[in-house]
């Protein structure tokens, strides 16, 4: 989906809580993404390959992405989270304001916090698929990270971070049990470090 130069998030078709059955028609609709406008219009001179990644789905009770460099300003020492309840999907593809958290990896503490509406959850349905449930106004005030879970994901990102030696773009989720989980990571794409 990604280089070190560009980033294809979005643009490839992604199918989530497939069942065994419809994996072949889902794997399917993955490669043919390859030929939408979207793909074209975004490439320009870039070729980009195309592999569909098969994973278990994690059933998140909470989801987002972490940028171990904060891209709004290009701080190396700053991480910076949008999240969400239920899966990433909401997050990543915007139909919600996500909760926003700024963490200084250095101090190890929480510089911001902005709670976002987050109107809306998706959820795996029973039946395959997701589902799209509405979020309550009071549950929308509170946030969906606590200052633990924030340091847990500062950790993991780090770990990340380390292991490719350059700031990573991550996906992640928490279960139900409060596990978590890294989904995927990609080089940012977005720094201007001055």
């Amino acid at each position: 989906e990604d280089g070190t130069g560009a980033s294809f998030a979005g643009v490839f078709e992604t199918k989530l809580g497939v069942s065994p059955e419809g994996l072949e028609a889902a794997v399917r609709a993955c490669f043919a993404s390859v030929f939408d406008h979207r793909v074209f219009s975004y490439a320009g001179a870039h070729k980009p390959a195309f592999a569909a990644t098969v994973m278990e789905m994690v059933d998140a009770a909470t989801a987002g992405v972490a940028f171990s460099a904060n891209p709004l300003n290009s701080d190396l020492d700053e991480m910076l989270v949008d999240a969400g309840y239920g899966l990433g999907e909401s997050v990543v593809d915007g139909s919600i304001v996500a909760d926003r958290f700024v963490w200084d990896k250095v101090g190890g503490r929480l510089l911001e916090s902005k709670v976002g509406s987050k109107a809306q959850e998706v959820r795996l349905a029973a039946d395959g698929g997701v589902e799209v449930r509405r979020v309550g106004a009071e549950r929308q005030a509170v946030r969906s990270l606590s200052d633990e879970q924030l340091r847990q994901l500062a950790a993991l990102v780090a770990a990340v971070e380390g292991a490719y030696g350059r700031p990573m773009d991550t996906e992640w989720a928490y279960t139900e049990a409060g596990e978590l989980r890294l989904l995927q990571a990609r080089p940012v794409t977005t720094l201007h470090p001055l």
